[in-house]
């Protein structure tokens, strides 16, 4: 299967993530010396894609064009047209990338208007905050098989393959976020998500991991602090302990959906390519024990 990615929607971070997802970056090929680059692109999109590969590939109109011709199916995964102000924002988070955010910004309504009109492909629009990892549901069905789980996310040992990669990842990078929600109207609920997240870091540290997290850091720390009027002062927090990490687990407690801080926490691990998994308080207990009776402690 052959997915063309419009720009920001976390493709590297989900080819990251998934054995079976490529992420075909095709600066590396528009910079070869041939004006025909984009056949030598999609010919190695359609060899991968023959090889059970699921294969992300540009919006371009001429890549797009290129598949057409040869008669290559492909589906577009793109954002709705009022969202512009979300894509350039997440393009200024990205560090050495090609697309300069004021080159998306002037050139939003081309962009969206080529893939939107494009006759030739299926299409899959996402909705605000989504990246491509939340409609796996819709790809999986595209592709015929049902489950999520056949394109990798959604899987339930993802928990276990994400930290196999922070095993194996430099020693500089082996630090990992975790962002869940955490404010709410109810001190109830509040107390329960800080509880939660503190259990999860503190099961992830016993199983050696070096974990950081802003809400089991800040929750003592809001008995002496009024962080409730300080959104601001909180992210600024979250923001310094995020920037040594290397990986970020979303913790899926209720209304993590729509967490504001959350929400820039997940965009800020997309945009800086860093491991990224979503996974529920019973995964990770369930996780500890497993390896906890493995090992033997």
């Amino acid at each position: 299967m052959i997915i063309c990615g419009f720009p920001c929607i976390g493709k590297s971070t989900w080819a990251k993530n998934c054995d079976n997802v490529i992420d075909l970056d095709s600066s590396t090929y528009s910079k070869l010396k041939n004006k025909n680059w984009t056949w030598v692109y999609v010919d190695e999109a359609i060899s991968l894609s023959k090889r059970g590969k699921i294969v992300l590939v540009s919006t371009h109109v001429e890549v797009r064009e290129r598949m057409a011709v040869a008669g290559q199916k492909y589906t577009v995964v793109y954002p709705a047209f009022d969202q512009k102000e979300e894509y350039v924002k997440r393009a200024s988070m990205r560090d050495n990338h090609p697309l300069k955010p004021s080159v998306l910004e002037e050139h939003w309504g081309f962009f969206w208007t080529s893939i939107n009109e494009d006759v030739f492909s299926n299409k899959i629009m996402l909705q605000p905050g989504e990246y491509i990892c939340d409609v796996t549901g819709k790809i999986s069905q595209l592709l015929g098989v049902g489950e999520p789980s056949a394109v990798c996310c959604g899987d339930k040992d993802r928990l276990g393959r994400f930290l196999d990669r922070v095993d194996s990842d430099s020693y500089l990078n082996k630090q990992v976020y975790i962002g869940c929600p955490y404010t709410s109207d109810s001190k109830l609920v509040t107390e329960d998500r800080a509880n939660k997240v503190s259990a999860c870091a503190a099961m992830l540290i016993e199983l050696g991991y070096n974990v950081v997290s802003p809400v089991a850091y800040g929750h003592a720390l809001a008995r002496y602090v009024n962080f409730s009027d300080e959104w601001e002062k909180w992210m600024s927090i979250s923001r310094t302990m995020m920037r040594p990490c290397g990986h970020m687990i979303t913790l899926k407690l209720d209304g993590w959906r729509g967490s504001r801080g959350l929400a820039e926490e997940i965009n800020t691990a997309h945009s800086r390519d860093m491991g990224y998994v979503e996974v529920t308080y019973e995964e990770i207990l369930s996780l500890f024990n497993e390896r906890k009776l493995r090992n033997g402690f």
